[in-house]
């Protein structure tokens, strides 16, 4: 199985193509840089990414706080 993914490491966006065996990454081509290659094999067997949202604030009308997770959650356990 191969996947398509763009690197989002450095502005460059390197379209990274991440061969797959099972759950086992096999090849990782046409990556820009040493941590492109390693944030394509990451993203490709376990995404994860930073949340970002906003909750309300108690015993204050109208009013959000914006919060961020404080490392990584996998992308399934987003939703």
């Amino acid at each position: 199985m191969e996947k398509n993914i763009i690197c989002t490491v450095c502005p460059r966006g390197c379209h990274v193509k991440v061969t797959l065996c099972g759950s086992e990454v096999t090849a990782v081509a046409d990556y820009g840089c040493k941590r492109g290659k390693e944030y394509a094999a990451a993203e490709a067997t376990h995404p994860v990414r930073i949340l970002t949202t906003t909750v309300k604030m108690a015993g204050i009308e109208n009013d959000l706080l914006p919060v961020r997770s404080n490392k990584p959650i996998p992308k399934e356990r987003l939703f």
